[in-house]
């Protein structure tokens, strides 16, 4: 990321500043980009074209499934969620939510009992 940059993004799988995952939306290239943030070292694993019109608000959203995080198939450790600005940039953000898709785990609610 460059400083004079106008970036925002949504974070995953934060371990601590040093480690992480985001979902970056580059405003000034039009373009989304998954990143992996390991031991301070920003490593870049897609991208795809985002159109962003400076001054309007847009969604941003980040899939991270077990062994995939945004089309990118690899390990995301579980971690905490958040946001991410350029420092020095006119970002504001609204309505974040965080929506677990798959919902609450299967339980296997069959048992075998006798009765003596």
């Amino acid at each position: 990321m460059g400083s004079d940059s106008d970036n925002a993004g949504l974070v995953f799988g934060y371990v601590d500043k040093d480690n992480f995952w985001v979902r970056l939306f580059d405003d000034p290239n039009d373009l989304v980009r998954v990143y992996q943030v390991s031991s301070g070292t920003w490593t870049q694993k897609n991208s795809a074209s985002f159109t962003i019109t400076t001054g309007s608000a847009f969604g941003m959203t980040a899939e991270v499934r077990a062994g995939a995080a945004h089309d990118y198939a690899g390990t995301v450790p579980g971690g905490q969620v958040g946001i991410l600005c350029d420092e020095g940039s006119d970002n504001s953000f609204d309505d974040f939510k965080v929506r677990d898709v798959a919902g609450p785990p299967a339980l296997d609610t069959t048992c075998a009992a006798s009765r003596q």
